[in-house]
């Protein structure tokens, strides 16, 4: 079977994000509960309209899980369609993503007085980009940022790798339920001590790991395609929005395409056959390249698909030898 795919754009409709964020009563409390389930059942099958054909992800690492946050609605690109994924994240970027990796829905939010006299007071509202300031609110409202910490907020400052844990450590917010792991990194010391017990959990949970010579490297900026990654381990382990809308499993077969352009992806979950519909808009990676001809996949390769609309959306195939 052979089929041109298409990447450079995917006309995906927004349905809505329903998960709502309500103003908290305690404010600058990390006490977010209830993340991994909220509203879980109205938010599947809901992609967010965008273009997640960056012009400059062509040969990057991350290119399938830069797509896959886009196609959710985590990450965005620039004006000029780059997603500039080797780039410093800022603080403020990262707030952004966050959020929007837990579905809030800034329609109509307002800021309450006692939040804006505190912003006033310590000038927030003026080092802190306008389409920025709702972003910032929220996460100070609902506790991912606390008033101590807003104090000395740099939007536009590089966050680090252990910074982002503790970010990640309130949403994730039920620490009974993260496996213990007594594994350390090789430069454990280079984490400041308030820290490390924070980025044991987040990397017990799989949102963050070291690189292959067992380095956490706490003190490294953040950069945008390293978020985007740790944005799709959080929602895969923790926040479950979109797990209605992936089928994973092992690949069964895929069917020749028919007049329209239209063939079947049966994949096996483990406990039974699940077909998909894809089409030529359907993005296919094999093994972190993007295909053309699945004529010689073979049956039993790994298989993530992302769908909306009853239909395969972003298809990512890992072989086995």
């Amino acid at each position: 079977m052979r089929k041109r795919l298409s990447i450079a754009i995917l006309a995906l409709f927004i349905l809505g994000i329903c998960t709502g964020v309500a103003s908290a009563k305690d404010k600058g409390k990390s006490d977010v509960k209830g993340h991994g389930n909220k509203n879980k059942a109205a938010v599947n099958n809901i992609v967010r309209n965008t273009n997640l054909g960056f012009k400059d992800m062509e040969k990057e690492w991350s290119r399938e899980a830069v797509m896959e946050a886009t196609a959710l609605g985590f990450v965005n690109g620039d004006e000029k369609g780059r997603f500039n994924p080797n780039q410093p994240l800022t603080h403020l970027e990262a707030v952004v993503m966050l959020l929007n990796a837990e579905g809030v829905d800034l329609t109509d939010y307002t800021l309450d007085e006692d939040t804006e006299e505190f912003f006033e007071d310590e000038g927030l509202l003026k080092k802190i980009p306008d389409w920025g300031k709702k972003y910032v609110q929220i996460a100070y409202e609902n506790g991912m940022i606390l008033e101590g910490e807003l104090k000395n907020f740099n939007p536009r400052q590089g966050i680090k790798r252990y910074e982002v844990c503790l970010y990640l450590a309130r949403i994730t917010d039920d620490i009974d339920s993260i496996p213990q792991s007594k594994k350390e990194f090789k430069d454990w010391q280079e984490i400041p001590a308030q820290y490390r017990e924070i980025v044991r959990n987040m990397h017990s949970l799989g949102l963050v790991n070291g690189d292959l010579t067992g380095n956490f490297s706490p003190n490294r900026v953040v950069k945008r395609c390293e978020m985007a990654v740790m944005l799709g381990n959080l929602e895969d382990n923790v926040l479950h929005r979109f797990s209605n809308s992936k089928v994973t499993g092992t690949l069964e077969a895929i069917s020749t395409p028919d007049a329209d352009g239209e063939y079947t992806i049966t994949v096996n979950t483990g406990s039974k056959d699940v077909d998909v519909v894809a089409d030529e808009d359907t993005v296919v990676f094999v093994d972190g390249q993007e295909f053309e001809d699945l004529d010689d996949i073979e049956e039993g390769s790994r298989v993530r698909i992302f769908i909306k609309d009853d239909k395969a959306v972003l298809v990512r195939i890992t072989t086995v030898d």
